[in-house]
């Protein structure tokens, strides 16, 4: 038994979420640093997917479908700018501040499907990384995507703390997740 005191900014007791219903409009949920959880897990003996106390303290990245329509400008400023994890962040999505991203193609987009690492960038131009409680569908230009191996690293940095994107290939973020997977199978 744990008895909490004073809970934590972002502090929820969290497992590894509720899958198979994106499709009904429901989000996945669950701890947003599930690599964590896992191992915590198999330390103290319980089952992988046991609930526990998600405190957040505060990657590796693949191209968006709508990348191109970001001018030059925008792209490198994306990859070069240290972005900044603002306090509107939240299980939902992790906003970030910093240059703004201007798009050159200004089409308006139909919704489409949003997943978790998903990064969308809104008419402001400061992008949204998209976490475990995001919304099944969204319609804001999609500039790229963290990959899954790496978003436990995200969910970890602190508020206005600074994080960068490292550009990524899809063979390379499978190889990220089947050696994270390999980790918690075996440790």
């Amino acid at each position: 038994m744990i008895d909490v005191i004073r809970a934590g900014l972002l502090t929820s007791v969290q497992d590894l979420g509720r899958h198979g219903y994106r499709h009904l409009g429901v989000s996945s949920g669950g701890a947003l640093d599930a690599l964590s959880l896992e191992i915590g897990n198999r330390i103290v003996g319980n089952k992988p997917d046991a609930a526990g106390i998600e405190m957040t303290f505060g990657p590796t990245m693949l191209r968006g479908p709508e990348y191109a329509s970001f001018t030059g400008a925008a792209q490198r400023v994306f990859w070069d700018q240290e972005w900044t994890i603002t306090p509107n962040s939240n299980r939902m999505g992790i906003r970030l501040a910093g240059a703004t991203l201007e798009r050159s193609e200004t089409d308006d987009l139909l919704s489409h499907a949003a997943l978790p690492g998903t990064i969308q960038v809104p008419p402001n131009g400061q992008p949204i990384v998209l976490m475990g409680n995001t919304q099944s569908t969204g319609g804001y230009p999609k500039i790229g995507a963290v990959i899954r191996a790496d978003l436990w690293k995200l969910a970890q940095v602190r508020l206005n703390g600074g994080m960068r994107f490292v550009e990524t290939s899809v063979e390379e973020a499978r190889h990220a997740l089947a050696e994270e997977r390999q980790y918690v199978a075996h440790g």
